[in-house]
């Protein structure tokens, strides 16, 4: 009878190691970016690290001056406008855009390789719109209104 529970013992210790063994490896989770915005973003991630992001290489990309064309349908014009960091994760400022000035700031938000312009009014001008980078090409399209009217404009080009 001593052999028997000596075997059970044994065999329920085996068991024991066996089922935490199986019960913490099944428990670990992916760890990755579950932010959206990032170019890092792991939609496969079951669990988010936040150091698996990379809010200022994602902006990074978008920094600089930009030569260009404007397509509006008051008409066109060439200019150069430059994008300088946000004030948050995510965000730019573009300045001169309609080659209005420098003072002429637009707050928009990047998700890896598109920026969003949220509606905001700057100068009295009310201004939305949206974009998209593929490289150092930039295209924005936007939308701008005041008291003096409405325009419909498209912004290419290169860093």
């Amino acid at each position: 009878m001593k052999k028997f529970t000596l075997s059970f013992g044994a065999l329920a210790t085996a068991g024991l190691i066996a089922f935490s063994t199986f019960t913490f490896t099944s428990c670990t989770k992916t760890k990755g970016c579950k932010t959206p915005e990032d170019d890092n973003y792991d939609a496969a991630a079951e669990e988010a690290d936040a150091t698996k992001c990379n809010p200022t290489g994602t902006v990074s990309k978008f920094l600089g001056n930009y030569t260009g064309s404007e397509s509006c349908t008051s008409g066109s014009d060439n200019y150069t406008i430059e994008i300088v960091t946000g004030s948050s994760d995510y965000s730019i400022k573009i300045k001169n855009l309609y080659n209005a000035g420098a003072t002429f700031v637009i707050n928009a938000n990047v998700s890896q390789k598109n920026i969003t312009i949220p509606n905001q009014t700057v100068s009295g001008v009310t201004i939305n719109g949206s974009g998209t980078l593929n490289g150092n090409a930039l295209s924005l399209t936007f939308n701008l209104s005041s008291s003096g009217g409405s325009d419909n404009c498209t912004f290419n080009g290169t860093k």
